[in-house]
């Protein structure tokens, strides 16, 4: 069954144009403003503006690619995930954890 334009309510994801979150962006909203502003997340309205996913899948890089000052530092915080990072080891929290309760009962004069 086919959409028709005149069904489609203004803040209905499939009616967000590009223009319309530009105008937004232009008048000074961030990405979550803006994007709440349309009734759609962030991340969309991320990729709908600059074409690339917000959790920058499938690009090597977003240095260079999104114009200021819309490139974000981390624009995976858009899509609502908590970033994961696959290097942090369990085993290694709890040394850590070990070595610096040691320091701080000896007063930092064990090595170990």
């Amino acid at each position: 069954m086919a959409l028709r334009a005149s069904r489609l309510q203004p803040h209905d994801p499939l009616a967000v144009t590009r223009q319309q979150l530009v105008k937004l962006l232009d008048e000074g909203h961030n990405w979550e403003t803006a994007a709440a502003e349309l009734g759609i997340s962030p991340g969309l309205a991320f990729l709908l503006r600059t074409g690339l996913p917000a959790d920058g899948s499938g690009v090597p890089s977003l240095a260079g690619r999104v114009e200021e000052p819309l490139a974000l530092s981390n624009p995976q915080s858009l899509i609502g995930t908590p970033a994961y990072n696959p290097t942090r080891k369990p085993h290694i929290v709890e040394w850590v954890k070990q070595r610096a309760q040691r320091e701080l009962s000896a007063g930092g004069d064990q090595d170990g």
